[in-house]
């Protein structure tokens, strides 16, 4: 995200010295405040859920090709385009008709 001016920051942080630490930390609330008052979070959170609705939309179907009725259509179909008797084309999408039966 475009963070606000000043951000990121680079601070001095020492545990030895015990200092900086409450600085960095009131920063990093700050961002964060920021964050969400301008809908980072939400976007964020919507971005990811359509990646992973995405996501297993292409694994089941990638899996569907696995089952062996599948196989033995696409196989069969691929043996007619090879020998002509079918276009490419109507043969994908015979294909994939079968899928959803």
């Amino acid at each position: 995200p475009q963070d606000p001016d000043g951000f990121p920051k680079a601070m001095m942080v020492s545990a030895l010295h015990e200092s900086g630490l409450s600085e960095t930390w009131r920063e990093v609330q700050a961002l964060t405040d920021w964050r969400r008052t301008n809908g980072f979070w939400v976007r964020t959170r919507a971005a990811q859920a359509r990646y992973w609705f995405e996501q297993t939309v292409k694994h089941t179907l990638l899996a569907q090709l696995e089952a062996p009725k599948a196989k033995a259509a696409l196989s069969e179909l691929s043996d007619q385009v090879a020998q002509g008797l079918i276009d490419p084309t109507k043969a994908a999408q015979d294909f994939v008709a079968q899928l959803d039966r």
